[in-house]
């Protein structure tokens, strides 16, 4: 969690009071997310079933695939939603650090996410550590 969320830069004091709030949290950031990419010869996969759901899918790719191409010079459609589902049930897709979360409410540093992990010497007093995920096994996710 090193780069700021867009949901958490659109509202950085409601982030740091979900994090401090003591409900469960598993918290997949954008450099996590960006590990899974659907790629053309996922999208071809999918084209050829006989699903209407992967039919739909197929045809509205292409809106996204462009986005991608444009916006990350990348040849693929990062999937953010659609992985966080999967991480949620199965940890063993994931590789993922305990620790506690705190947001930056004010200052030049508004809306950075800022990490206790138990490896520093200070601690945010009281607050119950969440799950961060760092790393997921890319084709395992792609195949759920």
């Amino acid at each position: 969690m090193d780069v700021m969320l867009y949901k958490i830069f659109g509202d950085p004091d409601a982030a740091d009071f979900v994090f401090i709030s003591g409900v469960d949290i598993l918290t997949l950031g954008i450099n996590v997310t960006h590990q899974v990419v659907l790629t053309d010869s996922d999208r071809e996969k999918l084209a050829s079933s006989n699903g209407k759901f992967a039919q739909y899918l197929t045809k509205i790719l292409d809106l996204y695939f462009s986005y991608h191409r444009e916006a990350y010079n990348t040849d693929g459609v990062y999937l953010h939603d659609p992985t966080a589902f999967p991480a949620a049930i199965d940890h063993t897709l994931v590789t993922y650090m305990e620790g506690s979360v705190r947001v930056q409410t004010s200052g030049i540093t508004w809306g950075l996410t800022i990490l206790y992990n138990k490896q520093k010497r200070y601690c945010y007093a009281g607050l119950k550590f969440i799950f961060i995920y760092l790393q997921f096994d890319k084709r395992e996710v792609l195949e759920q």
